[in-house]
């Protein structure tokens, strides 16, 4: 077999790059940057005639690029015009090479660690193919890992600095300053026509953060999203382990996992517009010749028409980030969940994911709200795995924080705040929004289903119980579940308990109704995966002002 060199490119600290300002385009741009320095477009601006993408790229998805040559010195070449070119157009991206020559004498074990065998005692159907881009991906990691550097230039002390960043300000000459616009410019075009791929007909993202909706003095907050599939680093090694795996099976191999990585990126996508066009149906008008829209609720927003309150910043894959208006970001990550876990993906399996919701004032850092959008994302596959074990990768589970102020850094921090007196716990988020049987539930308490049904009941009992005394309780709950019932009894408030408790997370039967018996008034119960007692009114309550549900 003729020698094959594999070379994987991909740029780094990504999210540093895309939100290192806090300026909603800026941001989208950045991602488009990060999307298109990592297609065969780039490649061909970057390399020439040394690229090819039929004869040289073998797929691109999950972050990075995989590409092949037929010697090292080709190889190499390509990973030196890549890095040059990209250097030059955008100096503040990392990006990483590396080159590794295909080897016919690797294998997985069945732990999918990439091994070596003796080729006069081979397995009987060694996955070669497979092993080959495993140990590639290895050898980037262990690169990345003993990077030289990971700073650039910053400022001499002499250059005009940048108001919002103190960045040095670059001098360009009107050649230099004409190719940058080309450039942005292209980058540009690159957005919107991602955008349009996610967009609903007759609607537009809009370009700052004050055309989401929020409304100055009454509810200005952005909801800031970060969903991530479930498993699909296994799920994508389980596939390419089923593909032929044998060195001369290589040009088969090759186009079944690039189709493959393409339908996750379109799965994904599809997900994303069909969200869109769910919020487009709720802003759209029962009459032209009214004004009220479909869901009234949405008359709360300060939205133009036209203008879907939704910025799409990063679809790539399975990793998607976007912002909306602050009251509908939960039932958007939601919808989204339920629409991608109705598409099958390339290997007949359906999709699942999780959902990080961080609701903040507009003008809140970005990057920090994304950062603990990503922790809620996995906290809430900690929790999956905890209450369903191998199989946790079928349920489809969100979880958010909402924040009025300063916020701290990490998620353990910020949920030792919501701790009781008596060591009990606020919040019951996690919830579950998608699972394979929800008859079976693999945690009844923690369905996305059953909150609804407790903020809508709060929602609307403002005619027996006036909203500042249910807003009272949520610091009352803090104080353990003995003053709770005391402040429910003396209020005589203890509807709320019996709707919520006996209504939505345990059903009333005959004899509680006939008798009493087992009418607890519970305030507080158990879930799986955690030795405390977690609240059922807390999170209801907090989202009071800030959730506005969607209809399906």
């Amino acid at each position: 077999m003729a020698e094959r060199y594999l070379v994987i490119t991909e740029v780094s600290q990504k999210q540093a790059y895309i939100f290192r300002r806090n300026e909603l385009q800026i941001n989208v741009t950045n991602s488009a940057a990060i999307a298109w320095i990592t297609s065969p477009d780039y490649f061909k601006r970057a390399a020439g005639e040394a690229f090819s993408e039929k004869q040289n790229l073998v797929y691109a998805g999950g972050g990075h690029s995989v590409l092949q040559f037929e010697s090292e010195k080709a190889a190499k070449e390509f990973c030196r015009k890549l890095s040059l070119k990209a250097h030059k157009e955008f100096p503040d991206m990392e990006v990483f090479t590396k080159v590794a020559k295909y080897d016919e004498h690797l294998d997985l074990d069945e732990r999918g660690r990439v091994v070596a065998f003796d080729p006069e005692n081979a397995p009987n159907d060694p996955k070669v193919n497979a092993a080959n881009i495993r140990h590639l991906i290895e050898e980037l990691e262990k690169k990345k890992s003993v990077r030289q550097s990971t700073f650039h230039q910053g400022t001499f002390g002499i250059e005009k600095l940048d108001s919002t960043d103190f960045a040095p300000v670059p001098f360009y000459t009107k050649e230099e300053e004409k190719a940058k616009d080309n450039l942005q410019y292209i980058v540009w075009k690159s957005a919107k026509e991602e955008d349009q791929r996610v967009l609903p007909d007759g609607y537009e993202m809009p370009g700052k953060f004050e055309d989401l909706g929020g409304s100055k003095g009454e509810s200005n907050f952005i909801a800031v999203i970060h969903i991530d599939g479930n498993g699909m680093g296994n799920r994508v090694l389980d596939f390419q382990k089923s593909l032929p795996g044998a060195p001369e099976k290589w040009n088969e191999f090759r186009e079944k996992l690039s189709i493959f990585s393409k339908k996750i990126d379109a799965d994904f996508k599809e997900a994303f517009l069909e969200m869109n066009k769910a919020i487009a149906f709720n802003l759209e008008k029962k009459d032209p010749d009214k004004k009220e829209r479909r869901n009234r609720k949405l008359e709360q927003l300060t939205l133009v028409d036209g203008i879907l309150p939704v910025r799409r910043i990063i679809t790539s894959g399975d990793d998607i980030c976007f912002v909306t208006e602050g009251r509908i970001g939960i039932e958007a990550a939601a919808i989204f969940l339920e629409k991608l876990v109705a598409i099958k993906g390339g290997d007949g399996k359906p999709y699942g994911a999780c959902a990080g919701v961080v609701i903040v004032h507009s003008h809140f850092p970005f990057y920090r709200a994304y950062d603990l959008a990503e922790q809620l994302c996995g906290h809430a596959k900690s929790v999956n795995a905890e209450i369903a074990g191998s199989r946790a990768t079928e349920i489809s589970s969100i979880d958010w924080h909402l924040e009025f102020g300063e916020m701290q850094d990490r998620l353990k921090d910020i949920r030792k705040e919501y701790e009781t007196m008596d060591g009990r716990q606020l919040e019951l988020r996690p919830y579950i929004v998608c699972e394979p049987n929800p008859e079976a539930s693999y945690e009844p308490n923690r369905q996305y289903g059953k909150f609804k049904k407790v903020e809508k009941m709060l929602q609307d009992r403002g005619e027996d119980f006036p909203s500042g005394k249910i807003k009272e309780l949520r610091g009352v709950l803090k104080q353990g579940e003995a003053k709770t019932r005391h402040y429910l009894d003396f209020g005589h408030m203890s509807g709320l308990t019996m709707e919520s408790y006996e209504g939505i997370f345990t059903e009333l039967t005959t004899e509680m109704i006939g008798t009493g018996k087992g009418l607890a008034h519970k305030t507080f119960i158990s879930v799986k995966g955690d030795d405390k007692d977690h609240a059922i009114l807390f999170d209801a309550i907090e989202l009071m002002d800030t959730f506005i549900p969607l209809e399906r």
